[in-house]
């Protein structure tokens, strides 16, 4: 299985996966913080925050922020499993931050799967009974089990957290990042 590539992309390990591309090397300690330092309830919340170093604007969170966070997340994972068959970055857009570590490791690996594309059928990846939790409002964090399938090929499990953002400009929840928790 070549999913999101890594070295398995370079000739022939077909049959590995490579969780580097997957995981990479980011962590929760890169995410935007509130710069308030206010507790105020999770409906209608504005908070100043600093995003990426761009600056600060506000942010208002959705009043059931966990049912969009899973939502989300679930999109995500599945425009991941039709990237990793094509390289199509633009699959990506609606689901990933663009400033994110994990968008910068995936672009990376899109020239390479562009070349030699698997095509038809996408990974199915799905992510059974996530724990949803909320560190800040404006980060939340999706982590379970993740199955990813395709076709005839033997399916893998892996255990991940999600670490996605919300985004004003979109109005939904983008991941930011993926970590291992296995």
């Amino acid at each position: 299985m070549r999913l999101m590539a890594g070295a398995s992309v370079a000739a022939g390990l077909v049959g590995a996966l490579v969780v580097s591309l997957l995981v990479g090397q980011s962590t929760v300690s890169n995410l935007p913080t509130s710069t308030t330092g206010e507790s105020e309830p999770l409906v209608s919340l504005t908070a100043e925050v600093t995003v990426f170093g761009t600056g600060s604007f506000p942010t208002t969170v959705p009043s059931d922020p966990t049912g969009d966070v899973q939502e989300a997340g679930a999109a995500a994972l599945t425009a991941w499993g039709r990237f990793a068959v094509s390289g199509d970055l633009a699959i990506l857009s609606d689901h990933f931050h663009g400033d994110s570590p994990q968008s910068s490791l995936l672009a990376e690996k899109a020239a390479d799967l562009a070349v030699d594309p698997l095509g038809e059928p996408p990974y199915h990846l799905a992510m059974a009974n996530p724990t949803i939790e909320h560190p800040s409002p404006e980060v939340a964090t999706m982590k379970g089990p993740v199955t990813a399938t395709r076709g005839e090929e033997a399916s893998s499990v892996f255990d991940w957290r999600l670490v996605l953002v919300w985004s004003d400009e979109s109005r939904s929840w983008l991941v930011w990042t993926l970590e291992e928790t296995g």
